[in-house]
Protein backbone atom coordinates (compact mmCIF):
# COMPACT_ATOMS: atom_id res chain seq x y z
CA UNK A 1 0.00 0.00 0.00
CA UNK A 2 3.07 2.42 0.84
CA UNK A 3 4.35 2.06 -2.57
CA UNK A 4 1.26 2.54 -4.47
CA UNK A 5 0.63 6.06 -4.02
CA UNK A 6 4.06 7.24 -5.37
CA UNK A 7 3.94 4.58 -8.06
CA UNK A 8 0.83 6.45 -9.10
CA UNK A 9 2.49 9.43 -8.68
CA UNK A 10 5.61 8.72 -11.42
CA UNK A 11 2.82 7.06 -13.50
CA UNK A 12 0.91 10.10 -13.86
CA UNK A 13 3.98 12.25 -14.54
CA UNK A 14 5.13 9.96 -16.90
CA UNK A 15 1.81 10.00 -19.08
CA UNK A 16 1.77 14.13 -18.46
CA UNK A 17 5.28 14.01 -20.07
CA UNK A 18 4.45 11.64 -22.68
CA UNK A 19 1.41 13.90 -23.46
CA UNK A 20 3.31 16.91 -24.08
CA UNK A 21 6.06 14.91 -25.84
CA UNK A 22 3.55 13.47 -28.64
CA UNK A 23 1.93 15.87 -31.46
CA UNK A 24 -0.43 14.46 -34.17
CA UNK A 25 -0.88 16.88 -36.48
CA UNK A 26 -4.26 16.64 -39.02
CA UNK A 27 -3.19 16.63 -43.53
CA UNK A 28 -2.69 19.83 -44.59
CA UNK A 29 -1.73 21.31 -41.47
CA UNK A 30 1.09 22.38 -39.73
CA UNK A 31 2.77 23.61 -36.59
CA UNK A 32 5.76 26.04 -35.86
CA UNK A 33 8.03 24.37 -33.22
CA UNK A 34 9.89 26.83 -31.26
CA UNK A 35 12.61 25.69 -28.86
CA UNK A 36 13.16 28.17 -25.87
CA UNK A 37 11.33 31.14 -28.03
CA UNK A 38 13.17 30.26 -30.99
CA UNK A 39 12.38 28.62 -34.11
CA UNK A 40 13.32 25.28 -34.96
CA UNK A 41 11.29 23.37 -37.16
CA UNK A 42 7.77 22.72 -39.04
CA UNK A 43 6.14 19.54 -37.95
CA UNK A 44 3.96 18.76 -40.54
CA UNK A 45 1.18 16.04 -40.94
CA UNK A 46 1.40 12.81 -39.05
CA UNK A 47 3.28 12.14 -35.60
CA UNK A 48 5.53 14.59 -34.30
CA UNK A 49 7.51 13.77 -31.22
CA UNK A 50 8.73 16.93 -29.57
CA UNK A 51 11.00 17.56 -26.73
CA UNK A 52 9.09 18.83 -23.42
CA UNK A 53 9.44 21.58 -21.69
CA UNK A 54 12.01 22.89 -24.31
CA UNK A 55 10.18 22.80 -27.27
CA UNK A 56 6.39 24.31 -27.61
CA UNK A 57 3.94 24.94 -30.56
CA UNK A 58 3.99 28.49 -31.94
CA UNK A 59 0.51 30.37 -31.59
CA UNK A 60 -1.01 32.62 -33.55
CA UNK A 61 -3.30 35.20 -33.41
CA UNK A 62 -4.91 36.28 -36.49
CA UNK A 63 -8.26 38.21 -37.29
CA UNK A 64 -11.15 35.56 -37.70
CA UNK A 65 -9.33 32.66 -36.18
CA UNK A 66 -9.92 31.70 -32.63
CA UNK A 67 -6.87 33.30 -30.67
CA UNK A 68 -3.90 31.36 -29.64
CA UNK A 69 -4.89 28.97 -32.59
CA UNK A 70 -1.23 26.31 -33.22
CA UNK A 71 -2.36 24.83 -36.23
CA UNK A 72 -1.60 26.42 -39.69
CA UNK A 73 -4.32 25.55 -42.45
CA UNK A 74 -2.77 25.07 -45.54
CA UNK A 75 -5.60 24.20 -47.57
CA UNK A 76 -6.89 27.39 -49.56
CA UNK A 77 -9.44 29.31 -47.58
CA UNK A 78 -11.85 31.86 -48.56
CA UNK A 79 -12.92 35.15 -46.08
CA UNK A 80 -16.59 37.10 -47.20
CA UNK A 81 -15.96 40.56 -46.89
CA UNK A 82 -18.82 43.09 -46.18
CA UNK A 83 -20.06 45.70 -48.65
CA UNK A 84 -17.43 48.08 -49.08
CA UNK A 85 -17.89 51.56 -50.39
CA UNK A 86 -16.27 52.77 -53.50
CA UNK A 87 -16.38 55.83 -54.82
CA UNK A 88 -15.96 55.86 -58.85
CA UNK A 89 -14.29 57.99 -61.36
CA UNK A 90 -17.18 59.62 -61.89
CA UNK A 91 -17.46 60.48 -58.28
CA UNK A 92 -20.55 57.79 -57.97
CA UNK A 93 -20.47 55.67 -54.46
CA UNK A 94 -20.90 52.19 -54.98
CA UNK A 95 -21.20 49.35 -52.46
CA UNK A 96 -19.10 46.46 -53.77
CA UNK A 97 -19.33 43.01 -52.08
CA UNK A 98 -16.23 40.83 -52.38
CA UNK A 99 -14.51 37.41 -51.35
CA UNK A 100 -11.38 36.59 -51.25
CA UNK A 101 -9.55 33.32 -51.53
CA UNK A 102 -6.51 32.76 -50.33
CA UNK A 103 -3.75 29.82 -49.38
CA UNK A 104 -0.56 29.91 -47.28
CA UNK A 105 2.26 28.34 -49.20
CA UNK A 106 5.41 28.95 -46.27
CA UNK A 107 3.98 28.88 -43.08
CA UNK A 108 7.26 30.19 -41.68
CA UNK A 109 7.16 33.37 -43.27
CA UNK A 110 3.04 33.79 -42.97
CA UNK A 111 3.90 33.89 -38.62
CA UNK A 112 7.03 35.30 -38.40
CA UNK A 113 6.86 38.62 -41.16
CA UNK A 114 3.38 39.30 -40.45
CA UNK A 115 2.04 39.96 -37.30
CA UNK A 116 -1.98 39.61 -38.63
CA UNK A 117 -1.67 37.53 -41.92
CA UNK A 118 -5.38 37.62 -42.52
CA UNK A 119 -5.92 41.55 -41.01
CA UNK A 120 -3.47 42.03 -44.00
CA UNK A 121 -5.09 40.31 -46.47
CA UNK A 122 -8.34 41.81 -46.06
CA UNK A 123 -7.18 45.55 -45.47
CA UNK A 124 -4.92 45.00 -48.52
CA UNK A 125 -7.65 43.73 -50.43
CA UNK A 126 -9.43 46.53 -49.72
CA UNK A 127 -7.55 49.07 -51.01
CA UNK A 128 -6.82 47.69 -54.01
CA UNK A 129 -10.33 47.32 -54.96
CA UNK A 130 -11.20 50.37 -54.02
CA UNK A 131 -7.83 51.59 -56.37
CA UNK A 132 -9.38 49.51 -59.25
CA UNK A 133 -12.60 50.36 -59.11
CA UNK A 134 -12.08 54.05 -58.32
CA UNK A 135 -9.91 54.15 -62.04
CA UNK A 136 -13.46 53.23 -63.82
CA UNK A 137 -16.83 54.63 -64.76
CA UNK A 138 -20.33 53.72 -62.84
CA UNK A 139 -21.13 52.04 -65.71
CA UNK A 140 -17.76 50.16 -66.39
CA UNK A 141 -17.36 49.47 -63.13
CA UNK A 142 -21.06 47.67 -63.59
CA UNK A 143 -20.40 45.88 -66.72
CA UNK A 144 -16.51 45.04 -66.23
CA UNK A 145 -16.14 42.25 -63.70
CA UNK A 146 -14.01 39.81 -65.60
CA UNK A 147 -11.59 43.17 -66.03
CA UNK A 148 -12.23 44.15 -62.45
CA UNK A 149 -10.98 40.95 -61.21
CA UNK A 150 -7.90 40.92 -63.75
CA UNK A 151 -6.87 43.68 -62.34
CA UNK A 152 -7.27 42.63 -58.85
CA UNK A 153 -5.32 39.81 -59.81
CA UNK A 154 -2.24 41.53 -61.32
CA UNK A 155 -2.36 44.35 -57.91
CA UNK A 156 -2.70 41.64 -55.70
CA UNK A 157 0.09 39.60 -56.82
CA UNK A 158 2.35 43.23 -56.72
CA UNK A 159 1.85 43.69 -53.04
CA UNK A 160 4.06 41.92 -51.69
CA UNK A 161 2.22 41.05 -47.75
CA UNK A 162 4.65 38.36 -47.85
CA UNK A 163 5.84 36.13 -49.88
CA UNK A 164 4.46 33.15 -48.75
CA UNK A 165 0.58 33.83 -49.33
CA UNK A 166 -1.17 33.67 -52.52
CA UNK A 167 -4.25 35.52 -53.39
CA UNK A 168 -6.89 35.68 -55.51
CA UNK A 169 -9.90 38.57 -55.16
CA UNK A 170 -13.08 37.48 -56.74
CA UNK A 171 -15.18 40.75 -56.98
CA UNK A 172 -18.80 38.56 -56.16
CA UNK A 173 -21.68 41.15 -56.70
CA UNK A 174 -21.88 44.64 -56.92
CA UNK A 175 -25.17 46.95 -56.02
CA UNK A 176 -24.70 50.83 -57.09
CA UNK A 177 -26.19 53.72 -55.26
CA UNK A 178 -25.94 57.17 -56.22
CA UNK A 179 -25.18 59.95 -53.00
CA UNK A 180 -27.33 62.94 -53.83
Amino acid sequence: MELLIPLLIIAIVVLYIAAKTIRIVPQAAVLIIERLGKFDRVATSGLNVITPFLDRPRSVYWSGLRPGTIQIDLREQFTDLAPQPVITRDNVTIMVDSIIYWQITDPIKSVYEVNDLVGGIIQLTITAMRNVIGELDLDHALSSRDTINSRLRVKMRSFRLTPTSCFRSANRNSRSSRQR
